[in-house]
């Protein structure tokens, strides 16, 4: 992780690179800083060129071959590095130039984030009316719990008490699906009988044919 510096510190390290002939190292002994946190400021402000001379100060360039530059850059045919080899200089000079013009996007610019759809809110209150929890109606729509509640907030302010609601009748309906008999149910019951034959028939004591007899 990159060390953290104020401003004044930044701003004192911008003038040390911009006014003397100090190197990176110098500059950090100086200020008792690390010599990336010196390179780190000097490019992001793009002050010194260190592609050819570690020690040297910005290439100069004249007032009418920055002009060249400038009407180049506005042409956008052609490529900074092209540019840079057109106009023998380095290419973190043209690209100083072009950050002080302000006429291309820096390209060390982060991508800006694709703007997320919109949501489907007609579908998330159609789901939420038959009964869908806002987890089913999150994964339907594809898109977070949270983004669920924040249309129902919208669009059906009262929804956590229906919600609620909801809830009851599906734990009742469970409740009575699960529910066993009572004790005086199960006494009343029948017990079963087998076809053709009758209840007595299943016990070994209700025919003499069941017990074999024995004479002594």
């Amino acid at each position: 992780m990159p060390e953290q510096i104020s401003q004044a510190e930044e701003d004192k390290i911008v003038d040390l690179l911009t006014n003397t002939t100090m190197n990176c190292l110098q500059i950090a002994a100086e200020l008792r800083r690390s010599a990336s946190v010196i390179t780190m400021v000097n490019k992001k402000h793009l002050i010194r060129d260190y592609s050819k001379n570690k020690n040297s100060l910005a290439t100069k360039v004249t007032p009418e071959k920055r002009q060249q530059i400038i009407n180049l850059l506005k042409e956008n045919l052609l490529t900074q590095q092209e540019i840079a080899k057109l106009m023998d200089l380095s290419d973190f000079t043209i690209g100083r130039i072009n950050k002080e013009e302000g006429i291309r996007p820096n390209r060390w610019q982060p991508k800006a984030k694709d703007e997320a759809p919109p949501l489907p809110e007609d579908d998330i209150v159609l789901l939420f009316q038959e009964g869908h929890t806002l987890k089913s109606i999150s994964i339907n729509v594809k898109t977070s719990v949270e983004n669920v509640r924040k249309v129902l907030n919208n669009r059906i302010p009262e929804w956590k008490v229906i919600a609620a609601k909801q809830y009851e009748a599906n734990r009742n309906t469970l409740v009575a699906k699960d529910k066993k008999p009572s004790v005086l149910e199960s006494k009343e019951a029948k017990p079963p009988t087998i076809a053709g034959s009758s209840a007595n028939a299943l016990s070994p004591w209700s025919s003499s044919k069941s017990v074999k007899s024995f004479s002594i």
